[in-house]
């Protein structure tokens, strides 16, 4: 749509363009930047639809009772301020027009009225920007920080099942050759290699026992998740729980 804005003027590096007839035309005004008509009348026209169209419309379940049209018109002398692109074709007509790059405003504010608002847009997202920078470092922090505390959690539960599967071993090795006070010794050393923790979540004390290797290295809670021993990979066909005085 074309709109035509009587009594302006186009300056363009410090030279007026003037074809003689005092006007310029502003080319697509109408989907502009800041550009509001004045609602200048409103009427409502009662339907004159015929009895075949009114009775599908009430089959449909519609009803309609009339059109309201509404007029909307730019008053006489208003002064307008137009950013965009200016161009004259070849009978030196003046228009502006949309950039292809760039806005293009067509508002009743002054220029430094437009300056002082997009001042206050570019504020606010240069506020925005260093929010949302600010909370993807947090976001991005938070990742890092989890994915250490799960990779030393593996490789302190790696550690300590292995130190648990070394002990059994070592037992396994010297049993029905030690006697009690070696047994003794035994006790103390695997009480020492092996906490009260469980193996798992290393977070609450071991008090399940896995049938039938006999093994006690998990809490209750880890233990219903799993299937096989932690310790000697053999299936758990039974948890128990056990109780300490």
């Amino acid at each position: 749509m074309r709109s035509f804005l009587r009594q302006s003027r186009v300056s363009i590096n410090s030279r007026s363009w003037d074809d003689g007839t005092g006007c310029v035309f502003v080319v697509g005004a109408r989907g502009a930047t800041g550009f509001a008509l004045t609602v200048g009348s409103e009427v409502f026209e009662e339907s004159g639809r015929s009895l075949v169209h009114g009775t599908l419309d009430y089959l449909q379940g519609l009803k309609m009772l009339g059109v309201k049209r509404i007029g909307r018109l730019l008053p006489t002398g208003t002064s307008l301020t137009v950013v965009g692109e200016a161009v004259k074709d070849d009978i030196g007509t003046v228009r502006i027009q949309r950039p292809h790059k760039g806005p293009f405003y067509v508002s009743p504010k002054t220029i430094d009225e437009l300056l002082e608002n997009l001042g206050k847009w570019a504020r606010w997202y240069k506020y925005a920007s260093f929010g949302l920078t600010i909370f993807g470092a947090f976001l991005i922090a938070k990742r890092v920080i989890r994915c250490i505390l799960q990779r030393k959690r593996r490789w302190e539960l790696r550690r300590r099942v292995l130190a648990a599967a070394a002990v059994q071993r070592s037992e396994q090795d010297n049993e029905g050759t030690n006697g009690q006070a070696e047994n003794g010794s035994d006790s103390t050393q695997r009480d020492r290699v092996m906490p009260d923790l469980c193996v798992i979540c290393l977070e609450q004390e071991y008090n399940a026992v896995f049938f039938p290797c006999g093994h006690l290295c998990c809490c209750l809670i880890c233990s219903s998740r799993l299937t096989n021993c932690p310790l000697c990979r053999r299936r758990i066909d039974q948890v128990v729980r056990t109780f300490r005085h």
